[in-house]
């Protein structure tokens, strides 16, 4: 399905898949205040040259949780 479990639903089984294991990060950084994104992914090689421009689709078939994250390692 295209509709990821909820994060609560993946911290009590303890399981998910890529759209709730993403949905879930995404969660867990919200409460430290680190703004991320669930982005679609195609992955493989049946979609290398997948898009047809006259049929909808959401040619993808992987979901993931990407942020931006930024180190301060020391001073000077």
């Amino acid at each position: 399905s295209l509709q990821p479990f909820d994060a609560k639903y993946v911290a009590q089984k303890k399981y998910g898949d890529c759209k709730a294991l993403s949905n879930y990060m995404q969660a867990l950084l919200k409460v430290i205040d680190i703004k991320s994104h669930l982005v679609s992914v195609a992955a493989g090689k049946e979609y290398t040259n997948a898009l047809v421009e006259d049929f909808p689709n959401h040619y993808s078939n992987h979901k993931i949780c990407c942020s931006t994250l930024v180190l301060f390692i020391g001073s000077k």
